[in-house]
């Protein structure tokens, strides 16, 4: 997270976009590194913390299915598989004790451990959307508008 920052400033000041595109490219390693699920470090925060959270992403997941069975099957069968991963992998994490013994903290100090985590994806998520928004054809040459879901449009 902070390297993204370093790098934005370093773009911000010397007006180079190699710097912007380092900015991204190091916003979207982080996010990735801090997914909820094994092997990445936002597996073993989540396992000692609260581990049925990757629970969440199983609706998100099965929309994904929805969305894509009839025009892309083969991409509705990587949303299952994805799918079956979240669950088998909480049920793992769930037996795992060595991450626990990890976080052998009160339930506050867990509660602190993980918003801070969730406030880390949320500001790097949004660090990537602003930098899409903004610099989007710069960092990605075929880059088109996000379209939002019409059933969304009402909120934003």
């Amino acid at each position: 997270f902070l390297s993204s920052l370093g790098f934005l400033g370093l773009a911000y000041v010397l007006q180079d976009t190699t710097y912007l595109w380092l900015c991204f490219f190091a916003a979207v390693v982080s996010v990735m590194n801090l997914m909820p699920l094994h092997p990445f470090d936002g597996g073993k925060v989540i396992c000692g913390t609260f581990p049925t959270f990757p629970l969440i992403l199983v609706p998100f997941l099965g929309y994904g299915v929805y969305l894509t069975y009839k025009s892309d099957p083969d991409m509705s069968y990587m949303y299952i598989a994805l799918i079956i991963y979240v669950i088998w992998n909480v049920w793992k994490m769930k037996k795992d004790s060595k991450y626990k013994a990890l976080f052998r903290l009160d339930k506050a100090m867990n509660m602190q451990i993980f918003a801070f985590y969730i406030a880390m994806i949320v500001l790097l998520i949004g660090l990537i959307v602003v930098l899409l928004e903004t610099f989007g054809s710069t960092l990605w040459p075929n880059f088109q508008e996000m379209q939002i879901p019409n059933f969304l449009q009402g909120l934003f």
